[in-house]
């Protein structure tokens, strides 16, 4: 009742998240990793919420990336949000490659955005723990469409989800 529309939302919430971020970089951090979910899961006001995020991480004197989940309970294709991943002044975007059977990492080539990809090669929804050579083939995948310099490897999202020892088996792979 307080706000006249979620997008008063979300740029109040921005604002709080500005100053988070302006304290983490005062205390030393290099680099802050944030979730964006409203972007791979809603279709209304992406310019607006392109902006909203933008708000949020202007200026900010670190390394800001930007992580969109896989699983958004909206359509599962990248493709939509690469018009939008240009405008975001963030230079990372995280993106979930593992649980998706890879399916478009050629986007990347595709849209040459000028980013880094933090791409994700272990598939944090599930405990089985892929074999070292799985890993590696995915790898290779995305080197063909990422150069080496502009790539960082993660899970797809955080492994707090699924058994530690299935996760510590993950990461030696």
């Amino acid at each position: 009742g307080r706000y006249r529309a979620p997008l008063v939302v979300a740029e109040n919430l921005a604002l709080i998240i500005r100053q988070e971020l302006l304290r983490l970089a005062e205390a030393g951090c290099r680099h802050i990793h944030l979730d964006e979910p409203a972007l791979a899961s809603h279709q209304a006001l992406p310019g607006e919420l392109v902006r909203t995020v933008n708000a949020a991480i202007h200026g900010i004197p670190v390394t800001v990336g930007i992580h969109f989940a896989g699983n958004a309970p909206a359509q599962r294709s990248y493709a939509r949000l690469f018009p939008l991943i240009l405008e975001l002044e963030a230079p990372e975007v995280a993106l979930e490659f593992a649980s998706r059977e890879m399916c478009e990492a050629d986007l990347w080539l595709t849209f040459n955005p000028g980013k880094r990809l933090c791409a994700g090669v272990l598939d944090a929804r599930h405990s089985w723990v892929e074999t070292p050579e799985e890993v590696a083939g995915r790898i290779r995948t995305l080197l063909r469409f990422v150069p080496e310099d502009q790539l960082t490897l993660a899970p797809d999202c955080g492994l707090a989800g699924i058994p530690r020892q299935a996760a510590f088996g993950k990461i030696c792979s």
